[in-house]
């Protein structure tokens, strides 16, 4: 039986992250190792609509495989596992069976499927797996292990990948989340276009924009919780 583990930062990341009142899905990449597969990243995609069931598009599927792929081949790093990770708000770590029917159904397309759910409320961890043909929950472990060091620029780099395509594919203002036991800080590999250079590449232009258009929904979200917990410390003070 496949045991789970879970990056100690990362797991505390993600419940900070996605404390939300929706259900929030992705994929979660980890090194398999004998029986165990250590858990080092995840991606929430953008999330077509908030609800009790988290849904998103397939295709970041592919802008997650991409990634993993081209650091395969520029690092050398062994390949990533990929699995499904989702969250149950505030009402507690377990497989229903809409996630059940949706672990048999990725089972189609990944042997050795884990799917592994998180109440970021609660701190509640588990993961699910298919044996025999049937659903059995596996041992969750959270530990601060230590990273090979073969992955150090790989990370940064798929998470540049992810963060790039992203961008591409759903745009700078929709959320969505890569998320490393460590912060990264991305990239600005798109050079800005100066005037006196005029307008060569509308597509160029149009990535460059949104990225700076993400970098500042990210400034006004982190404003919005700095003046949240100011007008808290405020009422408590009074």
């Amino acid at each position: 039986m496949p045991t789970v583990v879970i990056h100690e930062n990362l797991i505390k990341r993600i419940c900070n992250e996605l404390k939300k009142s929706y259900e929030y899905g992705g994929v979660i990449f980890g090194v398999k190792e004998r029986d165990h597969v250590k858990y080092l990243m995840a991606y929430f995609p953008p999330q077509p609509k908030a609800g009790y069931t988290c849904v998103f598009d397939s295709k970041a599927v592919l802008i997650s495989r991409r990634a993993l792929d081209e650091a395969y081949e520029i690092y050398e790093v062994p390949l990533l596992e990929m699995d499904w990770i989702h969250t149950h708000p505030n009402i507690g770590a377990f497989f229903s069976k809409i996630d059940r029917d949706t672990l048999k159904e990725i089972a189609v397309y990944k042997k050795n499927i884990i799917g592994i759910v998180v109440d970021p409320f609660r701190y509640e961890i588990k993961a699910f797996t298919i044996l025999d043909g049937q659903i059995k929950e596996i041992p969750v472990k959270i530990e601060d292990f230590t990273i090979d060091e073969k992955f150090y620029n790989a990370i940064p780099f798929v998470h540049h990948n992810i963060y790039i395509n992203t961008i591409r594919k759903y745009g700078a203002l929709k959320e969505f989340h890569i998320t490393t036991p460590y912060e990264i800080r991305v990239v600005k590999s798109i050079p800005a276009v100066r005037r006196e250079e005029g307008i060569k590449d509308l597509g160029e232009l149009k990535e460059y924009i949104d990225i700076k258009l993400n970098e500042l929904r990210e400034e006004i979200r982190k404003y919005k919780e700095e003046l949240l917990q100011t007008i808290i410390r405020v009422n408590i003070e009074l």
